[in-house]
């Protein structure tokens, strides 16, 4: 059984997804914390917090509300990592197309539905979508070269432009000249798991 079960543990996609997994914990927790606090199951305690209600779940809201957002960095910053590539560069390209396809086409504002519990399984793809993009044109340089001399966080950032071209004009034609909706077809494609 342990060579079957290896194959899945060194899977590089899984081992960051379970990273990404393990990276939520404390947020989860702590927005528990105050969850509890607002239904605690005893009688007549909600009558007691109802006028604190709203001030209690501010941190339920600033931990599961955002939880799609963690997710998609924790992928990408450790997939990138496995891959031996600038890790913060990567997250943070990956969590910029996830706020990108979260903006409404009709009104041009974020959207915050789709930045907790439910765009947990977008936030996976995207990670893994953009940290394979940008590992592909850095292999086939097809990236902002500088000289040596030149310090290491300029030719990081230089190196990140041309992924992140591709990738916002990438999911910016599928998600507003195409129309398609990614988190609304993710969410059908993973409807038995999100039930679960």
């Amino acid at each position: 059984i342990v060579p079957k079960i290896n194959v899945f543990t060194e899977n590089r996609y899984l081992s960051a997804i379970r990273t990404a997994m393990v990276a939520t914990v404390p947020f989860t927790i702590a927005g528990s914390i105050f969850m509890i606090i607002c239904y605690f199951p005893i009688g007549g305690w909600t009558k007691i917090v109802e006028p604190y209600q709203k001030l209690l779940y501010i941190p339920v809201t600033a931990t599961f509300g955002v939880l799609g957002i963690i997710v998609t960095f924790a992928i990408a910053y450790d997939l990138s990592k496995r891959y031996k590539m600038d890790a913060v560069t990567s997250a943070i390209l990956a969590t910029l197309c996830f706020l990108l396809i979260n903006i409404g086409p009709k009104t041009g504002e974020l959207v915050t539905d789709g930045l907790g519990v439910q765009g947990i399984f977008t936030g996976i793809i995207i990670a893994f979508i953009a940290v394979e993009v940008q590992r592909f044109l850095n292999e086939k340089n097809l990236v902002i070269r500088l000289p040596d001399s030149v310090p290491d966080i300029v030719v990081e950032s230089f190196a990140a432009l041309v992924p992140f071209i591709v990738l916002l004009v990438l999911f910016w034609f599928v998600r507003f000249v195409l129309g398609f909706d990614i988190e609304h077809a993710v969410m059908l494609l993973f409807s038995p798991l999100v039930f679960a």
